[in-house]
Formats: structure tokens, sequence, C-alpha cells
């Protein structure tokens, strides 16, 4: 297993530290083994939806043509 050295979050802006936690939870939430106990589990519950919000603030765009669904399943399916 690779160490990954830890990231300052401060050189962020709020919203962007927020963002990035809230990403890290759902990460962590996905791909966690249910033998692990959960230390916040409302915040974890939370953590796609408050994603998913603070990026609806962002007012990103995509076009319509593109499959989001096939695009998610393709980056899933990546070995990082």
């Amino acid at each position: 297993m690779q160490v990954i050295e830890p990231i300052n979050l401060s050189t962020l802006p709020l919203q962007a530290q927020l963002e990035l936690y809230d990403f890290y939870l759902f990460l962590q939430q996905r791909y966690a083994h249910k033998n692990l106990q959960v230390t916040q589990p409302q915040k974890k519950e939370n953590a796609l939806k408050n994603f998913l919000e603070n990026n609806k603030k962002r007012h990103i765009k995509v076009a319509a043509d593109i499959d989001l669904t096939a695009l998610a399943d393709e980056v899933n399916d990546m070995e990082i």
C-alpha cells in the first residue's frame, strides 16, 4: 500500500475545503469495508448529497449528449 503525504487544506478557500472534505467522506463511505466502524454516520450519509449540492452552487454545465452514468462507471473501473 502506498503512503500518501498529508495535504495542507489551509491553502484553499473555505468553500473548496468543505467541498474536498465532503468528497473525501463520500469516497470513504463508498470504499469502506462493512466491518470498519463508522465514527460519523450522519456526516457520511450526507457526504454525497453535500458534495453534489456544493457542485450545484458552482454552476457546472455538462453537455446533454454526455452519458454521465457511463462516465461514472468508466471512472469506477479505473485502477488508481
